[in-house]
């Protein structure tokens, strides 16, 4: 990926107070999500892996999402999955396990809703949920956008019990109520978080 166009920015301790932009300002926006995913990637000890999706585990990803609920009874196939996980406008994040493979995944957008980050699509293969893993990829989330975001939103389909009681457990709650938006008889849940303004240490991310 590249950026064409001129970007100013001044620094003041360490951080980025300041900045001007003149050119393709929505590519550079989505390299400095990418920057900010690395260096908060670097905190993280060795046995825990969370990084952006390479392009088989983008396939890898689709597959997951076409095969597991809720995406089956909303209808999601694998070239709708593929094209998500593809979107120029989102990141693709992997956590990856013991072996380095990949065992569960986030889709999010840094600007998804009213400016504020979304997250698109959480979701562990199946012999590996109930572990903590998609906590560990939310509470990812959390350190990477608290940085410089307020708020924080995810959409839950009304019959995904474990995942609305997960992300109620980490500080969501249900804003609005989409009937029957996708498939009859069902709602989509849209869920707000105000994020904290410190930063937790690596330690609470991981569970350790």
């Amino acid at each position: 990926m590249t950026y064409q166009g001129i970007a100013i920015f001044h620094i003041g301790n360490d951080k980025v107070v300041e900045g001007h932009v003149l050119g393709d300002t929505e590519t550079l926006k989505r390299q400095l999500v990418r920057g900010e995913i690395a260096a908060v990637a670097k905190e993280l000890p060795r046995n825990f892996n969370i990084s952006l999706a390479s392009e088989r585990e983008e396939e890898w990803a689709a597959d997951v999402m076409s095969r597991s609920e809720p995406w089956k009874t909303l209808g999601r196939s694998f070239d709708s999955s593929l094209q998500s996980m593809r979107n120029p406008n989102c990141s693709l994040l992997v956590a990856r396990g013991e072996n380095a493979g990949p065992i569960g995944f986030m889709l999010i957008q840094s600007e998804g809703v009213a400016g504020s980050p979304y997250i698109k699509s959480v979701a562990v293969e199946e012999p590996f949920r109930g572990a903590g893993v998609g906590t560990q990829l939310l509470q990812f989330a959390d350190a990477i956008f608290q940085r410089r975001a307020n708020h924080i939103f995810i959409c839950v389909s009304s019959f995904n019990k474990k995942a609305r009681a997960l992300y109620e457990r980490l500080g969501y709650t249900i804003i609005a109520e989409l009937r029957e938006y996708i498939v009859p008889g069902a709602s989509e849940l849209l869920m707000h978080k105000t994020l904290p303004k410190t930063i937790p240490a690596v330690e609470q991310i991981c569970g350790v």
